[in-house]
């Protein structure tokens, strides 16, 4: 019987330029998120559309809605507006409608400001598929955004939020070495259940 040469599975990351997203801690963490809202929107960016998500199967109480809510408080006392709404369910349109009606009835729809999405779907992929998996999400939020004529034409950061102690897979069922489809990965050593943060 001839043999078969059987391939790296990780071959592939020598192959495909990609970066590992830098991973902190929650209050580091969120000092690098408003620290690049912040240059996104000093670089005349109107809207800066940002994505919250978990990064683990389980993703219940590992702080999104603390995450959001402290970027929220940082960026209103700016005087920032700060439009909140669920990710969309499979990029469902209701939710950018809602979206939407935010906007409209801040009264600030030419202020610009921040979209946030605090329950995104965080995909953990391996490297030779991170460009197309992160193209196909964002071709599809930004069709569904023209629909209700949104200024959304991508996710200008992206945040993968997992607790220490529910950390997520680093391999796939083929076992490929996956990584976060994210710009800033967060673990959250603060999280407790019942969605609470110590402080």
């Amino acid at each position: 019987m001839a043999s078969v040469e059987v391939p790296d599975p990780n071959e592939e990351i020598k192959r495909v330029s990609f970066e590992v997203p830098p991973e902190y801690h929650f209050d580091e963490g969120l000092l690098h998120i408003t620290e690049k809202i912040e240059a996104l929107l000093d670089s005349g960016s109107k809207y800066v559309t940002v994505a919250i998500g978990g990064l683990s199967h389980d993703d219940i109480d590992i702080g999104k809605t603390t995450l959001s809510a402290a970027i929220i408080r940082h960026f209103t006392a700016k005087d920032i507006p700060v439009y909140s709404v669920p990710a969309p369910g499979d990029l469902a349109i209701e939710g950018l409608v809602t979206l939407q009606k935010l906007i409209r009835d801040s009264g600030k729809e030419n202020a610009g400001g921040i979209i946030l999405f605090n329950a995104w779907h965080t995909l953990v992929v391996p490297p030779a598929k991170m460009a197309t998996a992160g193209s196909n999400q964002e071709t599809i939020l930004k069709k569904h955004a023209e629909r209700v004529n949104l200024p959304i034409e991508k996710i200008d950061l992206k945040i993968g939020l997992y607790r220490p102690d529910r950390p997520y897979a680093k391999k796939n069922s083929r076992n490929e070495t996956v990584f976060p489809l994210a710009d800033i990965v967060i673990c959250n050593e603060k999280a407790i259940d019942k969605g609470e943060v110590e402080y």
